[in-house]
């Protein structure tokens, strides 16, 4: 795993960045200058390792440019996509709560930007600042509702629904109001992420086309009635 640092980041920077994460929301403003101090910007090529499965970590990480690809590296080599991280995503919280070793591999799809936070300033800042514990449960309990919906999805939802919801929730999570999105990673990984075939997904992308709710263009996709898109997923 190779790791670049940036060259040095000027504080009100980072603090700046700290203070757009939803763990850091509440944080005075002197607790997030001290904890700058110590935060690493590091610098990730595209297809590098940020974390293996079984490394133990003792920081936590927030992607502040490019796409974090989290998976499962099955015995004949076949990845599980489980999670695309993009700017603002965090990684590796609920590992040092629970002192365990990631079971994930952590790989930079694009180059990647991101904040490490030393465990020891982030526990202490758990410590002496309630209101950020209380954020950090909020986090875990999103992560845990998160895991519980793409059990959902995988379990009893077609493939077809898959796609829509995918679709639906890319477009309301970039508050797009042209209804144009991008993918953002290749199809092969999409479709990994939602436990498909590569060839079910471009099937599904077909279908939902002829239904007129999409349009496609390699990886732009256009929402033509996000309502009706909607509609598959919720009957």
């Amino acid at each position: 795993m190779n790791r670049y640092h940036n060259p040095p980041v000027d504080l009100d920077d980072i603090s700046a960045l700290l203070a757009r994460q939803a763990l850091f929301k509440r944080v005075d403003r002197a607790a997030l200058r001290g904890l700058a101090a110590n935060v690493h910007m590091l610098r990730v090529p595209r297809r590098e390792l940020l974390v293996k499965s079984g490394q133990c970590i003792n920081e936590i990480y927030v992607v502040v440019d490019g796409t974090l690809k989290l998976y499962l590296l099955a015995q004949n080599g076949q990845q599980r996509v489980i999670r695309l991280l993009q700017e603002g995503a965090g990684f590796g919280e609920e590992l040092l709560i629970n002192q365990m070793p990631s079971p994930l591999y952590a790989e930079a799809l694009t180059n990647c930007q991101v904040l490490a936070i030393p465990a020891p300033d982030l526990f202490d800042l758990l410590s002496s600042q309630r209101q950020m514990a209380m954020d950090m449960v909020q986090l875990l309990s999103g992560k845990i509702q998160q895991l519980m919906g793409d059990l959902e999805g995988c379990c009893l939802q077609s493939s077809v629904q898959r796609i829509a919801q995918y679709l639906y929730g890319l477009n309301d999570h970039n508050h797009q109001a042209n209804n144009q999105i991008q993918l953002p990673a290749s199809k092969a990984v999409i479709a990994s992420l939602l436990n498909l075939t590569p060839e079910t997904l471009s099937r599904g992308f077909h279908q939902l086309a002829e239904a007129q709710l999409i349009a496609i263009d390699r990886r732009q996709v256009r929402l033509l009635d996000p309502e009706g898109l909607k509609a598959v997923f919720t009957g």
